[in-house]
Formats: structure tokens, C-alpha cells, sequence
């Protein structure tokens, strides 16, 4: 029957020495990487080979099956590795939420994936969290839609009450009513009633307002221009008269030279 001691430094402990060392004879509780623990089965099968019972001593073909099995154990850990690192770098451009250490939730698209001492990192505006704290991830249309939608809350919430409107906000609703007409059916469906149904108001307000405006404006350039038409009617009246004056004037004198020339010859 094979004897099983654990090894350190290259020597076999006795089982107080494994309990003061903190171990077991199984090696139950100890972390270690790939490489690690192919040394520690080497020198493992070392002292089997050496601590064997002589009168049962274990077969070849036996030590050829434990090589085998950590051969396979070790391609497991090297290709679980790999796979996990792989799917990190797929969260790039994933909405992802993120519970940290202190319990607050912290969601946002993840920017980069990085690693910082041997661990996975990944970045949501600017900040690094641990990949291993992810609890969901979402697809990029999931992401976009949040995203539509924590705008237009914001841009809605800035709107002003319905009899506060003045055609200065007319920007600001305009902005709000095409965003609105962007989404899609499904994603207008989520919106509110109450608050379709105001912006629909607050956008026919401020066109009435405008509108109104315009009209008015049209209204007294008209005025002026009728004020203006009259008044040069009273400058050409006036001007023709002058020209009448200067010209009855004119023929008077011209009388007046002739009755003397007249007078002259007479005398």
C-alpha cells in the first residue's frame, strides 16, 4: 500500500509537522498555480517512490496514470485561464454593472480591460474596478437604449410648465420632441403617458406663440410700410405744388417784363 507524505523543501513531513505547517496529508486549503502544483506532485511522487512499502510496491503503469491525470489538469487550468481572460476583453463596449466592495452598484460601458498585478481591471468612465466583481452585462443596444432614454429624462425635467412656456424655450422642446421621434415604437412605449402627452402640449404652445409672433411682426411692417407709402404721397404733393408755385411765378414775372417793354415802346 503507497504511502502519500506532503514534501517541504524537498523533505518529508511527518503529520505534527504538517499541522504546525499549517497543511494536511491531502494538501487540502493550499492555493497554487499550474506550475506549483507540478512541482509539488513531483516531489510528492518522489517520496512515494521513496516511502513505498517494499513488499507492495506501486506499479509503473500506476505512475504513468498520475503524470496523465496532472498533465490534463494542468491543460484544464491553462485553457479555463485563457478562455476567462478572453471573455473579459469581450465586455469592451458591454454595459456592464458592477457591485464594488462597499455594496453600491455602478453601471456604465466598459471602456478597456487592463491587468494590474496579475488581475483583471476594467475601466467605466475614467475609474477601474475588478472583472471579478461584474454581477451583469447587457448587449450594445441594451446599452444604447438606457442611454436614449437617461437623456431624454434629463432633457425632459428641464422643460418648463406648460403656462410658463415663452418662445425662448422653443430650442429646448424642439430638441427634446426630435429625440423623442428618433426612438423607436418599442422604446416610445416606455416612455410615460403623462409626459408624451405634455411634451405633445409644450410643443404645440410654443408653435402658437411663434406663430403668433410672426403674425405680428408681419402686421406692423405692413403698418410701416403704409405709414412710409404716405408719407412720401404728402413729400411729392407737397414738391408738386412747389413746382406749380415756381412756375406760376415765373410766367408773372415773364408778364410783368413784358408790359414794361411794351410800356417803352409806347412812350
Amino acid at each position: 500500500m503507497a504511502l502519500i507524505q506532503e514534501i517541504k523543501d524537498g523533505v518529508a513531513l511527518s503529520d505534527k509537522a504538517q499541522k504546525a505547517a499549517g497543511g494536511n496529508s491531502t494538501g487540502k486549503g493550499m492555493e497554487k498555480t499550474a506550475s506549483e502544483s507540478k512541482d509539488l506532485f513531483l516531489k510528492l511522487l518522489v517520496a512515494e517512490m521513496q516511502y513505498q512499502d517494499p513488499m507492495e510496491p506501486t506499479s509503473n503503469t500506476e505512475y504513468v496514470k498520475e503524470m496523465s491525470t496532472l498533465s490534463q489538469v494542468e491543460s484544464l487550468q491553462n485553457m479555463e485561464k485563457s478562455i476567462t481572460n478572453t471573455s473579459i476583453q469581450n465586455y469592451v463596449g458591454k454595459y456592464v454593472e458592477v457591485k464594488d466592495e462597499d455594496g453600491k452598484v455602478i453601471d456604465g460601458i466598459v471602456d478597456y480591460v487592463t491587468d494590474v498585478d496579475g488581475e483583471k481591471m476594467i475601466s467605466i468612465d475614467g475609474k477601474q474596478y475588478k472583472a471579478s466583481l461584474i454581477s451583469s452585462v447587457y448587449d450594445s443596444t441594451y446599452a444604447e437604449n438606457n442611454y436614449t432614454l437617461q437623456t431624454f429624462a434629463e432633457l425632459y425635467s428641464k422643460l418648463p410648465a406648460l403656462d410658463k412656456v415663452t418662445a425662448g424655450h422653443e430650442k429646448d422642446i424642439v430638441k427634446v420632441v426630435d429625440l423623442y421621434n428618433s426612438m423607436s415604437d418599442d422604446l416610445r412605449s416606455s416612455i410615460e403617458p403623462e409626459k408624451r402627452d405634455n411634451l405633445t402640449a409644450l410643443y404645440n404652445k410654443v408653435e402658437q406663440i411663434i406663430e403668433a409672433q410672426k403674425k405680428a411682426a408681419e402686421e406692423a411692417a405692413g403698418q410701416t410700410e403704409e405709414a412710409s407709402d404716405d408719407v412720401d404721397e404728402e413729400k411729392a404733393a407737397e414738391t408738386a405744388a412747389g413746382a406749380s408755385g415756381t412756375q406760376e411765378s415765373e410766367e408773372h414775372e415773364e408778364n410783368d417784363g413784358s408790359e414794361e417793354n411794351t410800356s417803352e415802346k409806347i412812350g
